[in-house]
Order: structure tokens, then C-alpha cells, then sequence
């Protein structure tokens, strides 16, 4: 979305929070066709399959998986990002289902996965 403009067309007595859904629910359709389409690929450099993948608002976080269900969730402000902290926060996901923890193990598959991994990351938390 950098160096673009969204023009939003609303009623003219659309509350705040009218104009606020609206917003989501096209960073919700942007974010998951993107992801539908960045996904397999991670999957395969990754050597992993999801069964599922969800997007929420997060606070704190850009994603998080459960192993043992083979979920992940993406937060919806990735929406924001360009495509290589997108493809940053997915591999990211994708190795804790190999390695759950933020170990030795864990860096290594990151570092093996997404050579550059982590000035993505510097760039996404910035």
C-alpha cells in the first residue's frame, strides 16, 4: 500500500466506526488474497503445509501458530506492509511448526528458510 491512495465513498452520515469496518473489511479481502497467494510457496520453501490460516487483529504480535492444531494467524495490519514482511511473518509461522520454540534450532531454520530474515524484520517493526 506505500505510495498509494484509498479513496473511501461512504453516506455522508457514516459514523466513524461505519468508516472504520469498511476499512478492515477491504484490509481483510486485500490480506487474504495475498496471502493466498504467497502462502503456498512458504509452505513449499518451508517443506510444511497449514490446515488452516486466519487473520485477527493482533496488539503485540504480527502472527502466531499452534502446532498442534497446524494453524496460523496473521494479523490484519500486515495488510500495510509490503510483500516481503508478509512473506517474513508466514515463514516465521511456518518454522514453529517444525520448531515451536524462539530457540537455537528455531534461528537456524529461519536462517536457512529466509536468508535476510532479519533485516525484514527490522524493516516490519520499524
Amino acid at each position: 500500500l506505500q505510495d498509494r491512495k484509498v479513496v473511501l465513498y461512504v453516506k455522508p452520515d457514516a459514523s466513524e466506526e461505519k468508516r472504520r469496518e469498511l476499512v478492515e473489511r477491504w484490509y481483510r479481502r486485500l490480506l487474504s488474497e495475498r496471502i493466498e497467494e504467497i502462502l503456498p510457496s512458504c509452505e513449499k520453501r518451508v517443506g510444511v503445509c497449514v490446515c488452516e490460516w486466519r487473520i485477527r487483529r493482533m496488539k503485540t504480535r504480527w502472527g502466531t501458530c499452534n502446532p498442534s492444531a497446524s494453524r496460523i494467524w496473521l494479523n490484519l495490519s500486515l495488510a500495510e506492509k509490503p510483500e516481503e514482511c508478509l512473506v517474513y511473518v508466514l515463514v516465521h509461522e511456518l518454522a514453529h511448526l517444525l520448531e515451536p520454540s524462539h530457540n537455537k534450532r528455531f534461528y537456524a531454520l529461519m536462517d536457512r528458510f529466509y536468508p535476510g530474515w532479519k533485516e525484514v524484520r527490522k524493516r516490519l517493526n520499524s
